[in-house]
């Protein structure tokens, strides 16, 4: 699984880190939001129910000057595409972002009202509540 992730998508690392945990556990249970694992990925971090509005907010567009790349699987896959971001792409790895300001405007959340050790695991407690009502109406 590679997904390709805005990064002013995201409130930090830690937030992105979390996300693809809650994804995979929802994968391994049979609890997606989206028939793919990438999409439910990309719902997860937009706090959204709607794919194309988590494909808007947090998938990447020709308009991105960067990106993060989120790669799961097993350790040859993982190594292969290690190797080939080494030899095809200018990359970083000293990536520090923090978004809450752009986040707190777009989502309408007051982060100043929340707990800041713990708000990544807020925004995806809410992000997953959002999904699981979706999976719970769906017929």
């Amino acid at each position: 699984m590679i997904q390709f992730i805005n990064p002013n998508s995201i409130l930090n690392l830690k937030h992105l880190l979390f996300a693809v945990n809650q994804s995979f556990y929802a994968k391994n249970n049979g609890l997606l939001a989206a028939r793919d694992f990438e999409v439910d990925l990309l719902m997860r971090i937009s706090i959204t129910d709607q794919i194309q509005d988590a494909l808007k907010f947090s998938g990447i567009s020709s308009k991105n000057q960067s990106f993060l790349l989120v790669a799961v699987g097993n350790k040859s896959n993982l190594k292969l595409i290690e190797k080939w971001i080494l030899n095809n792409l200018d990359y970083s790895v000293d990536v520090v972002i923090d978004n809450f300001n752009n986040l707190s405007k777009f989502h309408k959340i007051n982060f100043k009202k929340l707990n800041k050790s713990n708000i990544e695991l807020d925004l995806l407690s809410y992000s997953a509540v959002k999904l699981t009502s979706k999976i719970s109406d769906s017929p």
